[in-house]
């Protein structure tokens, strides 16, 4: 007859239980990289989507100041012109409630404040605020002034 051996020596070989090792949280599953990779790549579309916006809002009216420059209106009609295509660009770009509504003084302090310069409180860039709505006759401008600050503030801008 085998010999048996005694229950205690058997308890005393067994190997105490294991935990299994602790789940971390790196490296992700695949699916989560899957995900990231999905975010970038949809984050790198809306940027560049919206950078070709702006690019495009900025070509448009550079255009359409060239064209500005090269147009033979009398002097009230093309100052209302570049008012009028100042306007477009800065509710296109800072959204009509902010600035459709502006006019006069306020509309100057916008444009200086968005271009970061000081021109359309001086002599030729008040000719855009009040004068631009009084029937008086309009003082004489210096058109490539205001065509050089113009296109300096829409470029500043978008």
């Amino acid at each position: 007859m085998p010999d048996l051996i005694p229950p205690q020596e058997l308890l005393d070989n067994l190997h105490d239980i294991h935990l299994p090792f602790i789940v971390g949280w790196w490296p992700p599953a695949p699916g989560w990289w899957v995900i990231t990779l999905c975010l970038i790549f949809l984050s790198i579309a809306c940027w560049r989507a919206y950078r070709r916006h702006q690019r495009s809002l900025k070509v448009q009216a550079l255009n359409e100041l060239k064209r500005l420059s090269t147009s033979q209106q009398p002097s009230d009609q093309w100052i209302t012109s570049l008012s009028a295509l100042l306007k477009r660009v800065a509710i296109s770009r800072f959204g009509r409630s902010s600035t459709a509504s502006l006019h006069g003084q306020e509309w100057l302090d916008f444009l200086n404040e968005q271009g970061q310069t000081d021109f359309f409180s001086l002599s030729q860039g008040l000719c855009l605020g009040e004068s631009l709505y009084q029937s008086s006759t309009t003082p004489q401008i210096d058109q490539q002034a205001l065509l050089s600050a113009a296109r300096q503030w829409i470029k500043y801008t978008c």
